[in-house]
C-alpha cells in the first residue's frame, strides 16, 4: 500500500557538512507542531499497513530559511515523539535528491518524484526510542543551494499480517 504526503512534511534535521570544512552541522526543517497518531500519517516510521512509500519535500526557500547552506548531506532524522510500541519495519530505506518539482503532488502524473537514489537500507529497522532517530546515509547527497530536495520513505513487509501501528513523528503543515 502506498501512502503520499501531500501538504506536509515531516519535521527532520540534515547533517551537512560543508566541502570545504570536515565540520558537520545539523538544521532543522520545521517547527514540528503536528505529530501523527498511531494510525494517521503522515508517518514516515508507519507500520499501520504491510508496506508505505512517504515522499516528502522540502524546498529550497525552507532550507535557506533555516540556515542550511549548500553542501554535503551526510546524514537525516526524525523527531519521534512516541514509539507507540510499534513493531520494526523491514526493507526500510531512504531516497534523497536534489529536484525542481513544487509540488510533488498534484502537479504531474506520477505525482511522485521517479528514481529517487536510495541512500539508506535496505535494512530492518527498529524506532525504540523518542527523540531524534539519526540515518547516516551510505552516500552522501550534495544539495546544491538552488534545488529543492525531495525525502523517499519507504518499507515493505513480507508479512501481510505483522503490522502494528506508526511511531509518531513531529511534522509542519506547509502550502508545498
Amino acid at each position: 500500500m502506498h501512502r503520499f504526503l501531500r501538504h506536509f512534511f515531516v519535521l527532520a534535521t540534515f547533517l551537512v557538512s560543508s566541502l570545504a570544512a570536515t565540520s558537520q552541522v545539523p538544521y532543522t526543517i520545521g517547527t514540528g507542531t503536528a505529530f501523527n497518531g498511531t494510525t494517521g500519517y503522515p508517518a514516515p516510521y508507519g507500520n499501520f499497513y504491510d508496506g508505505a512509500k512517504h515522499q516528502m519535500l522540502y524546498t529550497a526557500q525552507e532550507l535557506l530559511a533555516a540556515g542550511m547552506p549548500p553542501g554535503q548531506i551526510v546524514a537525516l532524522g526524525f523527531d519521534v515523539v512516541a514509539t507507540n510500541s510499534m513493531a520494526a519495519l523491514p526493507n526500510f530505506t531512504i531516497g534523497l535528491a536534489n529536484t525542481t518539482r513544487n509540488p510533488l503532488y498534484p502537479s504531474t502524473n506520477p505525482f511522485y518524484v521517479t528514481n529517487v537514489p536510495v541512500v539508506f537500507g535496505p535494512t530492518t529497522l527498529n524506532v525504540v526510542s523518542t527523540g531524534w532517530t539519526r540515518h547516516d546515509l551510505a552516500t552522501p547527497v550534495i544539495w546544491d543551494g538552488v534545488s529543492n530536495l525531495v525525502v523517499d520513505v519507504c518499507f515493505r513487509n513480507s508479512n501481510c499480517y505483522s503490522y502494528t501501528r506508526n511511531a509518531s513523528t513531529r511534522y509542519t503543515i506547509t502550502s508545498t
